[in-house]
């Protein structure tokens, strides 16, 4: 609410939440959860395990079939009847760093498969949880705003979490240079 006043608010008027903008909200929340984190750490033991680390490259690989199988999806819930909203979940239960990505590029290939696009809704609290919704510009299903094209996440992501074939030429071309 505040994003939608705040533009058309004079300075004096600006109290409470219009007295900062979304931006310099969050980052003060930041400054005190980091203030937070390191007033608990007084010996630097601690300091370095807030850091997420990184995803191995086998664990996205790992996902490759689950998530390039769009013939018979095991990650799109589909419901018994359609929902009016169109929302179908997507579950995925690879590794937690390569959830968010293992269901978006599988609901671009789904969504590529049918010749539409997508909009895509993660859950933030639990990442292994997505609302997808197919549809195309003027269909009135789809948020129009939020559509995504498929063709370029599936460029992009399909370079992370490479295709069944792809990995066997990988594999196939590993092994000749042995």
């Amino acid at each position: 609410m505040a994003a939608l006043l705040l533009p058309g608010c004079k300075p004096e008027e600006r109290i409470g939440m219009l007295a900062e903008t979304r931006l310099q909200r969050e980052n003060r929340q930041r400054e005190r959860m980091l203030a937070a984190l390191a007033e608990r750490d007084k010996n630097n033991r601690t300091l370095f395990s807030y850091i997420l680390p990184y995803a191995a490259v086998s664990a996205f690989e790992a996902q490759s079939k689950q998530v390039w199988n769009t013939q018979k999806s095991k990650m799109a819930i589909m419901p018994k009847e359609p929902r009016p909203n169109g929302l179908v979940a997507y579950f995925n239960d690879g590794a937690p760093l390569t959830q968010p990505d293992a269901l978006l590029l599988h609901a671009a290939l789904m969504a590529k498969a049918q010749g539409k696009m997508f909009n895509f809704f993660v859950n933030g609290q639990k990442p292994s949880i997505a609302w997808v919704r197919l549809g195309t510009k003027g269909d009135g299903r789809a948020t129009e705003a939020l559509l995504i094209d498929p063709d370029p996440v599936i460029a992009e992501l399909g370079q992370v979490i490479p295709s069944p074939d792809a990995l066997a030429q990988r594999a196939k071309a590993g092994a000749a240079a042995k």
